[in-house]
């Protein structure tokens, strides 16, 4: 099993600051750029019209914020192709 824990606050330049809390799309992002990197993945194929099944685009986490598909791949160093 993999583990990977993300720091639900991140500290500023100044040590003497308060913690600022992160929001859930970054959190995310930053443990599947950790998971990809821990399992070797590094490409990613995003079908056309022609995929069979639902696709999800973006996804919406409970803070309000979301991400696209897209974004969110080529923000973790994803190479992607379409189809």
């Amino acid at each position: 099993m993999i583990k990977i824990e993300i720091a639900e606050t991140i500290y500023p330049g100044n040590p003497f600051a308060c913690q600022i809390p992160r929001s859930q799309v970054n959190m995310f992002l930053e443990g599947f750029k950790e998971l990809c990197n821990k399992t070797g993945m590094h490409k990613v194929d995003i079908g056309g019209i022609k995929a069979s099944g639902p696709i999800p685009t973006r996804l919406n986490f409970d803070d309000g914020t979301s991400v696209g598909i897209r974004r969110m791949f080529r923000e973790i160093g994803f190479n992607y192709t379409n189809d």
